[in-house]
């Protein structure tokens, strides 16, 4: 078995790298066929040893006419991953993503052990005036009030809070594929919890449907991602059933929570403008009893003025 599928996955990748070989190969000219696959080689329980792959991969080189790209290299381009990583050896495929996906050392933002800041939902941060942005996302000067991603720096944990903003990066892994590495990370014996502590985030975030509306028309999980119950169910469940060891974001969580302390004005300021001068007319009506008010106050102390003047 480890033979047949391990030829399967090397024939599969030369022929998705070298365009020659697919003319009419009835897989890989069907989009929907390969997402198929590519979910299905990313199971954890369809792993094999890497170690597999490259003893026949050896075979395959040591018989070709040409030069052939590395093993990692084939990978790589089949699961359409950003970077790579070379300088660790890989269990298996799933681990290879897991590897390319993870966070660099220089990036590397506070951990915490044991026990860390919880913060509240996307909604009710927003009510303490904590604003959310994409922070892939850039302005072109060249082209007026457009926005347009930054796609020179993929980095799912590129989380950012600055001045009263949570920049997140789109959550750029396929629904599936999150949770089998999840589900990695809890197996494999000393793997960093980066995707369980990226879920252990979202669940901070995720109360209701409604804090997924929020964030998907934040533009932080995408609209493909799934229904908002379904989404809202998944990171709920994460809190429950998974074990992180260091949470990655413990420091930002702690900087989120010492703002909404320290801030609390802002909620005020968010309810008046929210509740108050969401239109026009409202505005209007808060402006013109605020003139009023001033208007009797002042009647009122030159009444007292005068009274005390006559006197």
């Amino acid at each position: 078995m480890l033979l047949v599928d391990g030829c399967f996955i090397l024939e599969l990748f030369l022929r998705y790298y070298i365009n020659d070989l697919r003319p009419d190969d009835p897989v890989l000219l069907n989009p929907r066929i390969i997402s198929v696959v590519r979910r299905d080689l990313a199971l954890l329980e369809n792993q094999i040893p890497f170690i597999v792959l490259e003893e026949l991969f050896r075979v395959i080189q040591d018989h070709s006419d040409n030069a052939l790209p590395e093993l990692n290299d084939l990978a790589i381009s089949f699961f359409k991953l950003d970077r790579s990583r070379k300088e660790r050896k890989s269990c298996h495929l799933l681990d290879l993503i897991h590897h390319c996906y993870s966070p660099g050392s220089a990036r590397k933002h506070t951990t915490a052990k044991g026990e860390w800041k919880v913060m509240q939902c996307a909604t009710k941060l927003s009510y303490y005036g904590i604003k959310f942005a994409r922070s892939d996302i850039e302005n072109d000067p060249k082209k007026k009030g457009i926005e347009v991603g930054n796609d020179g720096k993929k980095d799912l944990f590129d989380l950012k809070f600055e001045k009263g903003t949570l920049k997140i990066r789109q959550l750029c892994v396929e629904n599936s594929l999150f949770q089998n590495l999840i589900a990695m990370e809890q197996c494999l014996h000393g793997r960093e919890h980066y995707m369980a502590s990226y879920g252990l985030l979202m669940d901070f975030l995720v109360d209701t449907s409604k804090d997924v509306e929020f964030l998907v028309n934040k533009g932080i999980i995408p609209h493909n991602f799934g229904d908002y119950e379904e989404v809202a169910h998944l990171f709920n469940n994460i809190g429950k059933q998974v074990f992180v060891r260091d949470f990655y974001f413990a420091g930002i969580s702690e900087e989120v929570d010492k703002y909404c302390k320290t801030s609390w004005w802002l909620r005020y300021v968010q309810s008046l403008l929210r509740d108050y001068l969401a239109n026009p007319w409202m505005a209007t009506s808060v402006f013109a009893a605020i003139i009023l008010l001033a208007a009797t106050s002042l009647q009122t102390v030159y009444t007292i003025l005068s009274y005390y003047h006559h006197d």
